[in-house]
């Protein structure tokens, strides 16, 4: 089953962008969270479209460095961390 990522709707978030870092704070949970590069760029990602996994990689894959199956892993564990901080969705598609 394919599963799309989504950011949290505006209402719920507050992002910041400062320096090299994403300050979100999210209204559901009252707790502020800095995110570096990498967690940062699958925001900013998102904040552009839902999608599921495979879409976010390549698209993060023709911003960075990285590709394949690390960057899979990656961004796997990333959108699951951002999942437990309240600052993104998974639903099926």
């Amino acid at each position: 089953m394919v599963n799309v990522w989504s950011i949290r709707p505006p209402a719920q978030l507050l992002v910041e962008d400062i320096d090299d870092f994403l300050v979100c704070y999210s209204s559901l949970t009252g707790e502020t969270h800095i995110l570096d590069a990498f967690p940062a760029a699958v925001m900013a990602c998102l904040s552009l479209s839902s999608g599921p996994i495979d879409q976010i990689r390549d698209k993060l894959a023709e911003q960075m460095a990285e590709e394949g199956d690390q960057l899979l892993l990656s961004l796997e564990d990333v959108l699951l961390r951002l999942q437990h901080l309240q600052l993104v969705d998974k639903r099926p598609a």
